[in-house]
């Protein structure tokens, strides 16, 4: 099944801890959750500083200590965890302009831990398929919208891990 990582907006660490007692986490069906974007296998401490490092133009070690918090909170030993992500990872992808997306989804490739080609066509969930550069463009784009409607609404990002 893989590794859910569902990113989503919160007013502070008390609302994101409401997310832990959905079934299914922030895009469960009784969640109260509304601004959730699910990404399978991003991970929070190895995929999101590549993207936030490339949404910025920096390197990465320039980022410092990334996740240096323990989680918000975990649950069945460890295999649900709930971070904050860190707030260059939202303002960096916030500010990320349209003129951007392709190439900072590219370098995001490049810099992954994943091994990507990015002429690789993949199954869409409507039938059809789309090149994995379209699907990584998409990934960057929804991430930078919930990033801007955080940073706008004085919100925060947060991840929600199931292994």
């Amino acid at each position: 099944m893989g590794i859910i990582c569902d990113y989503f907006i919160a007013r502070d660490d008390d609302e994101a801890l409401l997310a832990m007692t959905a079934t299914g986490g922030p895009g469960g069906v009784d969640s109260r959750v509304a601004d959730v974007v699910p990404l399978k296998g991003v991970l929070p401490w190895t995929d999101a500083p590549v993207l936030a490092a490339a949404a910025i133009g920096c390197r990465q070690s320039e980022l410092g200590d990334w996740m240096s918090d323990e989680p918000l909170a975990t649950e069945s030993g460890g295999e649900v965890m709930l971070v904050r992500m860190p707030v260059q990872f939202q303002r960096g992808l916030a500010s990320l302009g349209d003129d951007r997306l392709d190439a900072v989804a590219a370098e995001w490739s490049r810099e992954s831990r994943y091994e990507l080609d990015r002429s690789t066509l993949v199954p869409t969930s409507e039938g059809g398929s789309q090149s994995m550069a379209d699907m990584q463009v998409e990934m960057v784009s929804d991430l930078r919208s919930l990033s801007q409607r955080a940073e706008a609404s004085g919100a925060h990002i947060y991840c929600w891990v199931c292994v």
